[in-house]
Formats: structure tokens, C-alpha cells, sequence
């Protein structure tokens, strides 16, 4: 993190939620049209920690940033919720790696929310990997929000987990917005994955 460039922010969300707080504000309650799911809701009322991004105007960070969450049950049932903001200001450029694993074996629920932020001319390359352990279940809302000619390509990959969710909406909120999705799923036995999709 050392060697971002200047004025990019990379933090937790706890303390971004001391430090930034107008912003946040802001961002956390903005989807007035988001189809809020139970999984949503109970996100936000369990909300501790998470992520919390800002890319400044006309930046372009040059090397991806990795969010790495892995959960450690130790024989008991446990459940995360973890909360991601990215805002990407005008101009900016940058390439997002989010991954989510556990020990194989280990029975716990993950429950993710990542809300990214575009501003006009603003690219955001995000990535997904879901690495669960095959006794787990994940569940993860994608809310993206892209702005005048604002670029996102979004690649959500799911390889672990007994059960995996993946909900995804795109908000095309200006002339020119351009949003991407893929998604490869690599299951076995009994693993179920779903990805609904809105734009």
C-alpha cells in the first residue's frame, strides 16, 4: 500500500466510517432502487468491517489491489458480513481483485456486500473469486453505479462453497456507461451457485 499514488485512500471500513463519515453516509444509502434482498438487509444490520477505496480524479493506479478475506471457524458455526466501498472519482482508473476463502471442511456463512461508485470517464476492472470452503455458504451482493462514460467490467468466478449466491445489479446513470459482466462457475457433487443479474 506503500507505493499507491498520492491521494488514493485504501482502508478499513471501520475506520473510514470514523474518518469519512459524510462520505459514507452518502454511499450507504444511496440505492433507493436497489431490490434489497433479506441477505442485503441483514448485511447492513450486522455491517462491522469491510473495505474502503477512493480513487482520486484522473488517477490511474497502475497495480491491482487485492481484498483477501478468509474466515476461520474452529469447530463453530460463524457467520461475517463484510462491507465494501469503492469510489472511483472522475477519470480514475484502477483493477480490483476480491477473493474469499476458508479452511475446507469449516461450516460458516459469509454474507458480502461491495458497492462500487463511478464517476463519469471512470474504468473499474473488478474481479471476484470465490474460494469457500466446500461446507460454507456465500452469499454476495454487487451493486455498481457507473456515471456519463463511465467503464466497468465485472468477473465474478465461483469455485468453492456448498451453496453460493451472487447478486448483481448495475446502474447505467449516465450517457455512455458501459458495464461488462462475466461469470465461470466450476462446481462438483452437490455445490449449487446462482447469479441473478438487474441492469
Amino acid at each position: 500500500l506503500n507505493e499507491l499514488p498520492e491521494g488514493v485512500v485504501v482502508e478499513s471500513l471501520a475506520r473510514a466510517l470514523v474518518d469519512r463519515g459524510d462520505v459514507l453516509e452518502s454511499v450507504l444509502g444511496e440505492r433507493e432502487d436497489l431490490d434489497k434482498t433479506p441477505f442485503y438487509e441483514l448485511n447492513r444490520a450486522f455491517m462491522v468491517d469491510g473495505a474502503f477505496v477512493q480513487i482520486p480524479r484522473n488517477v490511474v493506479v497502475e497495480e491491482p489491489l487485492h481484498l483477501v478475506f478468509l474466515t476461520v471457524a474452529r469447530e463453530r458455526t460463524i457467520a461475517s458480513h463484510p462491507v465494501n466501498i469503492v469510489l472511483a472519482e472522475a477519470g480514475s482508473q484502477i483493477q480490483i481483485v476480491e477473493t474469499y476463502g476458508g479452511l475446507d471442511g469449516e461450516v460458516y456463512l459469509t454474507n458480502a456486500v461491495t458497492e462500487i461508485r463511478e464517476e463519469e470517464n471512470a474504468v473499474v476492472d473488478h474481479y471476484k473469486v470465490q474460494r469457500e470452503s466446500s461446507s460454507a455458504f456465500h452469499v454476495a451482493t454487487s451493486s455498481f453505479v457507473q456515471k456519463r462514460n463511465a467503464t466497468l467490467s465485472n468477473h465474478s468466478l465461483s469455485l468453492g462453497a456448498r451453496l453460493a449466491r451472487n447478486d448483481i445489479r448495475a446502474l447505467l446513470d449516465g450517457e455512455g456507461a458501459d458495464v461488462t459482466l462475466n461469470g465461470l462457475y466450476v462446481v462438483r457433487g452437490t455445490q449449487h451457485v446462482d447469479h441473478h443479474t438487474v441492469i
